[in-house]
């Protein structure tokens, strides 16, 4: 389990670099953003809810009334294939590209998500495997409430794990970088040594999500 952590980890400590540099040569003023996000810029974004898994049922429920909810059958521990909806939305520039093809860890007995209202939530990435196993295609959903807004998702945006479904899948991480264009140090080097393409790229829409949404707020 420890190894496992560690691979994880180490994934999303390369995927942080790559993000950054597409930032950097498709939006350099959100990198700027990004580069001068301090601790107390992520501690506190002002008029935002940020929300994962079972407080779909514990938080967004009682909270937010008739607009989602746990439709009561959890997940096994799985992993999906994902899909971007509106891949020009604020929070999903740079989620997806290319050739990627991410997966998504489901955490056993994560809490699938059910859309009440449709016209308010916005499904911003979905999961026809997720659909296909457990009735619930979407996997992060973002609505307006009042003067703020709500972003859930299934599952966590941290640590995800892969699994390799195809030969690109099992190429070494370095193959995922060389994809993007981005250049590897040495120190990286070391990071990514046993990792697979995968594992980098699993890792990276969720890293990408979430600089989006600090970039946002900043």
């Amino acid at each position: 389990m420890q190894g496992e952590t560690d691979r994880r980890e180490r994934s999303y400590r390369a995927a942080a670099p790559i993000t950054r540099e597409q930032l950097r040569r498709d939006a350099p003023e959100k990198a700027r953003a990004l580069d001068q996000v301090e601790q107390s810029d992520v501690v506190v974004v002002g008029g935002s809810l940020f929300t994962t898994d079972w407080a779909l049922k514990h938080v967004v429920e009682p909270a937010f009334p008739g607009v989602l909810a746990f439709q009561k059958a959890p997940t096994r521990d799985d992993v999906v294939r994902i899909e971007v909806c509106d891949p020009n939305n604020i929070y999903l520039v740079g989620v997806l590209d290319g050739q990627d093809d991410p997966q998504w860890w489901l955490e056993g007995s994560s809490y699938p998500i059910t859309v009440l209202d449709a016209e308010r939530v916005r499904v911003l990435i979905t999961s026809r495997e997720l659909g296909e196993k457990y009735g619930g295609t979407p996997v992060a959903v973002w609505f307006r409430w009042g003067d703020g807004d709500v972003f859930h998702m299934i599952s966590h945006c941290y640590l995800q794990r892969t699994e390799l479904r195809t030969a690109r899948h099992r190429q070494g991480a370095t193959a995922y970088f060389a994809e993007k264009d981005v250049a590897l140090s040495a120190a990286m080097l070391r990071e990514v040594d046993g990792l697979s393409l995968a594992d980098v790229e699993s890792a990276k829409p969720s890293a990408a999500v979430m600089a989006n949404v600090i970039i946002e707020k900043k």
